[in-house]
């Protein structure tokens, strides 16, 4: 499914929120971003980055492995522009179990590839 989540900050302190890219698609999942984790070792190679695991709740819709997330606001460049990250999510994690999908209410851990 075409689904996706974005999060959205900023150093003007907005709260991070999340959006799926089409209010048309009724598959598309919602999600807020609480925290962000790096799973790989600093100084990594960019071609041997494993991804990374993001926190937080599902505010409509379904997750699950296999669907496209979109990342906000993703990457910061020194001139204060971003770019949205695209990944597959990998796993999808509730309280130590790996569930077939995440639904609304709750936390969640997304593991996503890069």
């Amino acid at each position: 499914s075409k689904s996706s989540s974005s999060s959205s900050s900023s150093s003007s302190g907005n709260n991070n929120t999340a959006n799926h890219t089409s209010d048309d698609d009724e598959d598309a999942w919602r999600g807020a971003v609480v925290r962000s984790f790096d799973i790989n070792r600093p100084g990594i190679p960019l071609k041997k980055l494993n991804g990374g695991v993001v926190g937080g709740t599902l505010i409509k819709g379904k997750v699950k492995a296999g669907d496209m997330v979109e990342i906000r606001p993703g990457l910061c460049y020194r001139d204060g522009t971003y770019s949205p990250i695209f990944s597959e999510i990998t796993a999808v994690r509730r309280g130590g179990e790996q569930p077939k999908h995440g639904k609304p209410g709750g936390l969640y851990a997304l593991g996503s590839f890069t």
